[in-house]
């Protein structure tokens, strides 16, 4: 601002200023006046501007006035640059430096100004103010984030403060926690611990919490506990359960913190006592003395837990059984010996210790295997099948108790009778024993260990005798059957021989007591292979469908409340060849008053024997007589009765030797003709031929009545006995009627 007094009333000033640029040109009033100009293009830089002043009027512009220099006052300087670290960071200083500001104002920068918060995004606070371009701030707290900003001062003032820049101090790793609490009464086998914070956590969030806890002396770790924090969840109550304890024992923990840096201090050392309990398992569990039937045990004495100790319990069983069997023991000693044990068993056996408060947790499981003993006793002994005179005895194997079996020993004890039986047979035969006997009879099995107890007694009684075999005896033989007896069969003539001994000889087949006796017919063609034919109480039997001339083996056997007696001897018998047939075409004819001729065809012979025929004659009323016996095929009768009704029967006939004796085998059926007669000789050459080769009757004669008459006389018989029953009808039907 210029400010001039003028003496004349100029109309116009003309301003320079500098280097006296001309200046805008400003109209004045007449009267005095002050002038204020206010220079607006003057640099920030100079030093001084000059001013001059002239007047104009009407008549011209004057002189101008003397040179005036005027100083311009100074800016505020602009911000400085930064500010930065100038090194790396610790957790307790930072090292801060800027730039000095680009414009200055117009004046020398006296000092700078650094302000930082109290990292917690608080209001800043000067930390420094000086002319250096670098600062070092101390005892600031690890792990913060501050916030930093500088200005420049100058004679104009202060500059604008720089944007805040972000710094932050290093972490460390966190103080101990606060300590450790108790939560709620402890148990008496777990503690709820609490886990105080830490005062500082070292700039870091704290990752997990570890709490250890002594044991003999030694810190051992026994829960890590996470923070939710550190990963993004809400604030919460930091517990742990320290679990199993011992009831009744006094425990001591401590507790520290771990954030990314490291790991803090150990807290102080918490103390707490577990709630009495159940006294601690029996250890060191084992095995003595053992035989076959016991084994001593021993242990080391269980730990108290607040309460006294007032015994010990043995649990034992055999290895694989659900069955176990609890012992307890009197006294505190710790030892004890197990009785009446199986021989060669594995047993598991356990220890518990017992006080007022409870009973402790079993023992670890201990395995024994008791000494092998002699076997066990067999079981099961029975009569497995019986005779008369024999016994067999059965047996199921004992126990080996460890040790194999080397043998048995049966034992009867009237009469006194020992048997060894080897080991892997189970049963024993008594021979030689008297019928109808009780017998007592028990059994030892034998090992390595020695011998077992003896099983117990068991009675056995044999049978009956047997009845005696029966013997064989041939009543007939034909060409397809077989007829023997057993007893009391009887033959007339040839037959009836045979091999074995008559009913009577042995009792006719009857036993004491009413038992009724059966018998058992087998036959065989070779001897070897035999076949039932026949078995019931009858004392002979007919064997039919055989083969002619075959020999055949029969053997007998009598059976008689279940006991069959020995076989008999096989006896051999054959039977006879086919019997010839009946010889055909017979014709019976008068040679002369006293001589007949018979002639017949001759039979085929089935086999190699010769054949002979016989002829047997008769007389009306008369019985047949045999007239001829030869090989011949005809023949002729003499010394006949001059007159009278003949009848030839012819039969053929084959001797064989069968089953010892010579028999005669007869054509089945015989051949007859008939012939009459008459005595003179003009009735020779008639003849009346009946000729009956299958039973039929064929007549020639010149007589029609003659022949009537014959039939008559054949038939009379016949017809006498058809009268006598038709009168027997008539009568009964009478009678019944009447009643």
């Amino acid at each position: 601002t210029l400010l001039s007094t003028l003496t004349s009333p100029p109309s116009h000033l003309h301003l320079t200023s500098h280097s006296f640029t001309p200046l805008p040109m400003h109209s004045i009033s007449d009267s005095l006046v002050f002038l204020h100009l206010h220079l607006v293009a003057v640099t920030r830089d100079m030093d001084f501007v000059h001013f001059r002043v002239a007047a104009t009027n009407e008549a011209g512009r004057g002189p101008f006035s003397a040179p005036v220099t005027f100083q311009t006052s100074p800016a505020i300087p602009g911000c400085p640059g930064g500010p930065e670290l100038k090194s790396r960071a610790t957790s307790t200083a930072l090292h801060i430096g800027w730039r000095p500001p680009l414009d200055n104002g117009g004046a020398e920068i006296q000092s700078y100004t650094v302000q930082l918060d109290d990292g917690h995004q608080g209001s800043f606070t000067d930390a420094y103010t000086g002319p250096e371009l670098e600062h070092s701030e101390h005892n600031l707290t690890p792990g913060l984030t501050y916030r930093c900003r500088v200005c420049a001062t100058s004679r104009a003032g202060h500059s604008n403060w720089t944007p805040p820049v972000e710094m932050k101090t290093q972490p460390t790793p966190p103080q101990a926690p606060a300590g450790l609490e108790v939560v709620g009464k402890p148990s008496q086998n777990s503690i709820i611990l609490k886990m105080n914070p830490p005062g500082f956590d070292g700039g870091a969030v704290v990752t997990s919490y570890c709490v250890e806890m002594n044991k003999d002396d030694l810190w051992v770790k026994v829960a890590t506990v996470a923070n939710p924090q550190a990963f993004g969840g809400k604030s919460s109550t930091l517990t742990c359960s320290v679990t199993p304890l011992s009831s009744g024992t006094l425990y001591m923990f401590r507790a520290n913190c771990i954030n990314s840096c490291g790991v803090s201090p150990f807290s102080e050392v918490c103390t707490c006592h577990t709630a009495v309990g159940c006294p601690a398992s029996p250890t060191c569990l084992e095995v003595g003395n053992k035989t076959a039937n016991s084994m001593h045990l021993r242990w080391q004495p269980s730990k108290e837990f607040g309460s006294p100790l007032t015994g010990y319990q043995l649990e034992y069983g055999i290895s694989g059984s659900k069955q176990c069997v609890v012992v307890t023991c009197d006294s505190l000693v710790c030892s004890h010996t197990l009785k009446a044990l199986s021989p060669w068993s594995s047993y598991g056996v356990r220890a518990r210790a017992t006080s007022a408060v409870g009973n402790s947790e079993w023992s670890s499981l201990v395995q024994c295997t008791t000494l092998p003993s002699h076997p066990s006793s067999p079981s099961s002994l029975s009569v497995l099948s019986r005779t008369y005179n024999s016994l067999l005895i059965g047996w199921c194997a004992p126990d080996t108790n460890g040790a194999d079996i080397t043998q048995y020993c049966v034992e009867m004890v009237s009469p006194p009778l020992s048997i060894c039986v080897p080991a892997m047979e189970t049963q024993c035969m008594f021979r030689d024993l008297s019928p109808d006997t009780i017998y007592k009879v028990r059994v030892q099995a034998e090992n390595a260990a020695g011998k077992g107890p003896f099983s117990a007694y068991i009675l056995g009684s044999t049978l009956q005798a047997p009845p005696t075999p029966p013997q064989l005896v041939l009543v007939s033989a034909g060409s397809q059957h077989l007829k023997v007896s057993w007893g009391g069969g009887k033959r007339t003539g040839e037959e009836g021989r045979g091999l074995g001994r008559r009913e009577e000889d042995w009792g006719g087949g009857k036993r004491t007591g009413q038992s009724l006796l059966q018998y058992v017919l087998q036959y065989s063609t070779d001897g070897t292979r035999y076949h039932k034919a026949y078995e019931g109480t009858g004392p002979t039997h007919r064997l039919n469908k055989l083969h002619p001339a075959t020999k055949y083996y029969l053997r007998v056997a009598a059976l008689c409340d279940g006991v069959q007696s020995e076989w008999a001897e096989p006896a051999v018998f054959s039977t006879t060849p086919t019997p010839p047939p009946a010889p055909k075409g017979v014709v019976l004819s008068q040679i002369n008053p006293s001589q007949l001729a018979v002639s017949w065809k001759p039979v085929q012979e089935n086999c190699a024997l010769p054949v002979v025929y016989v002829v047997q004659l008769k007389t009306f009323g008369t019985d047949y007589l045999q007239v001829y016996e030869g090989i011949e095929t005809s023949c002729v009768v003499s010394m006949l009765a001059a007159k009278g009704l003949h009848e030839a029967c012819v039969r053929a006939v084959v001797k064989c030797e069968v089953n010892g004796s010579v028999e005669k085998l007869w054509s089945l059926s015989n051949s007859e003709a008939h012939c009459e007669c008459r005595g003179t000789a003009q009735d020779e050459g008639k003849e009346v031929v009946k000729q009956e080769a299958t039973g039929q009757h064929i007549i020639s004669d010149t007589s029609p009545l003659q022949n009537v008459v014959t039939l008559l006389k054949k038939e009379k018989c016949l017809t006498v006995a058809f009268f006598i029953g038709l009168f027997a009808l008539i009568a009964g039907l009478i009678i019944v009627s009447r009643f």
